[in-house]
């Protein structure tokens, strides 16, 4: 393989990169995700993984206390009804999605600045 086979084939790969940047949800709300400007795609991963950070951290708290609630419920230290924990239930399964969505745009986009890294790279010599 010759260098300008290389350099489409990577090429190839950032647009499928970039289409699947695209189509996880809200993903517009980060300017610049589709762009192929180095630096303004590291501000926009400074961005994403900042956001990724928050969410897992939210995550982890809801479902420690999700997990104690149904500790104490079975062992019948408290006598709660779960149906009344249904929203804590919903705001985990939302902070979850939140998680998995903020993970693939995350992984994506690193991805993606490696991919253009390279092809730079490749170019300069």
């Amino acid at each position: 393989m010759n260098s300008e086979e290389i350099k489409l084939d990577i090429t190839e790969q950032i647009s499928k990169t970039s289409k699947n940047l695209s189509a996880y949800w809200g993903t517009p709300s980060f300017k610049g995700i589709l762009e192929e400007d180095l630096d303004l795609l590291k501000k926009v991963q400074n961005k994403v993984e900042r956001y990724y950070n928050m969410q897992l951290v939210l995550s982890v708290i809801l479902s420690g206390i999700f997990l104690v609630i149904l500790l104490l419920n079975s062992l019948e230290i408290i006598h709660k009804d779960l149906n009344k924990a249904g929203l804590l239930i919903l705001f985990i399964i939302t902070s979850l999605l939140g998680f998995y969505r903020y993970y693939k745009i995350k992984v994506n986009l690193e991805f993606k600045i490696y991919l253009l890294e390279l092809r730079n790279r490749i170019e300069s010599k």
